[in-house]
């Protein structure tokens, strides 16, 4: 698995909406 930033709406972690999640 590679780490890549992907947009979240529910919930944000960020004020930029954007996550670092292992996909």
């Amino acid at each position: 698995a590679q780490i890549k930033k992907v947009i979240v709406l529910i919930p944000p972690p960020t004020p930029s909406g954007e996550i670092c999640a292992n996909l």
